[in-house]
């Protein structure tokens, strides 16, 4: 079924709304791989009203004008909530027969989450047999939206004009737009994806392409952000701007485009990259302690072999020194991870930087990744 959505020039558009900041991305399908056709990054106001219909506005009136300038063609939309919106819950259930499994899922759900069937909407992961005892169960990772976060989610893409092919789920998009770059036997350890973001961090576990694991963990720059700024008693924006100063200073360098007169001197960078390690030690700490938890729950449960080594994504993924403090405590080496390698990038668009890495963009490539189930029927009539 995947060949038949080649055969469609344009991929949908991609829209992965975060707490900072929305990314749009769309590409086509050139010979042998894809070709990236549009990209636009685009911060939300710091003024921004908070939530209701006024923040549906305000984030309407971004993302059109980001479509009307950004050289994006059509209007077919995959996007995704924020992850936030959701709630999570792992679920072990008997084994039985997959037309009883969904109403199964969704009573128990309901009932776990304490929500009426009437008002939420239930996805879930089937992560396969474990075993609980001396009886095999079936693993589940439920995904709850309430009805009323997803009209607000449809309303806003409506004001955008767009239509929408699927609201996706976060662990779907990171699987779909790094797993096809994962090559797996069954003797492999399986693949870890961490993904910290503004609001939090999400952890993933993969193999053979299928979800095993997720969980959504309370940490992410927004903390680290308020860390530093406790830590060096300054303003929490003084503390994200000093962050972001740093780590581009550390990409410059390692691009080969750092200023004749640098940003900082090397023994005021030196001072300044040590009180950020400091600072962030206590809060990445914690963030490590969780991925460790995540791994070690996956491995007592699934029994597999010890991941090595996890792909580090999301707007944090250029903090060198988080990497640092993650791979110590977690156990793992951090390693950034490069979703658009592979994908003709052209010279002179919004993701010609960043040295080729463009961690940040997981998310947005995963959901344009989504072909249109109807198109496809279509195709194959």
């Amino acid at each position: 079924m995947s060949s038949l959505w080649f055969n469609k020039p344009r991929s949908p558009i991609g829209l992965d709304l975060g707490a900072q900041s929305i990314k749009l991305v769309q590409f086509e399908y050139a010979g042998a791989g894809y070709r990236l056709t549009a990209a636009a990054c685009r911060a939300i106001p710091a003024d921004a009203p908070a939530s209701g219909p006024e923040r549906t506005d305000a984030l309407a009136a971004l993302i059109s004008q980001t479509l009307k300038t950004g050289g994006f063609h059509g209007k077919n939309v995959v996007s995704c909530m924020p992850a936030t919106t959701l709630q999570y819950k792992n679920l072990r259930l008997p084994k039985m027969p997959p037309d009883e499994l969904r109403a199964a899922i969704e009573w128990e759900a309901t009932d776990r989450l304490k929500m009426s069937p009437e008002t939420v909407s239930i996805q879930f992961y089937n992560a396969g047999e474990v075993r609980q005892g001396e009886e095999l169960r079936q693993e589940i990772i439920v995904l709850a939206a309430t009805h009323a976060d997803i009209d607000e989610h449809l309303e806003l893409l409506r004001k955008c004009e767009l239509s929408p092919v699927a609201i996706d789920a976060v662990p779907s998009a990171l699987a779909r737009s790094l797993g096809s770059k994962i090559v797996e036997d069954e003797d492999a350890a399986a693949t870890v994806i961490v993904d910290v973001g503004y609001a939090s961090s999400k952890v993933l576990v993969l193999r053979q392409g299928r979800v095993l694991f997720f969980k959504l963990i309370d940490i992410g720059g927004k903390k680290l952000d308020a860390t530093v700024a406790e830590h060096l008693h300054i303003p929490i924006a003084d503390a994200s701007d000093l962050r972001r100063r740093l780590q581009q200073a550390v990409h410059d360098e390692a691009a080969g485009t750092a200023q004749e007169t640098p940003l900082f001197g090397s023994t005021r960078r030196e001072t300044l990259e040590r009180a950020v390690f400091e600072a962030l030690r206590a809060t990445a700490g914690e963030l490590a302690k969780e991925i460790g938890l995540c791994l070690r729950y996956y491995s007592v449960t699934f029994r597999g072999r010890r991941p090595e080594s996890a792909l580090l994504v999301g707007g944090e993924a250029y903090e060198t020194q988080l990497a640092k403090i993650l791979t110590e405590g977690a156990g793992v080496e951090m390693i950034p991870a490069k979703p658009l390698e592979g994908i003709e990038v052209p010279a002179d668009g919004e993701l010609s930087s960043r040295n080729g890495v463009h961690s940040e963009w997981a998310v947005a490539l995963g959901l344009a990744m989504r072909r249109d189930e109807k198109a496809a029927r279509r195709g194959a009539a």
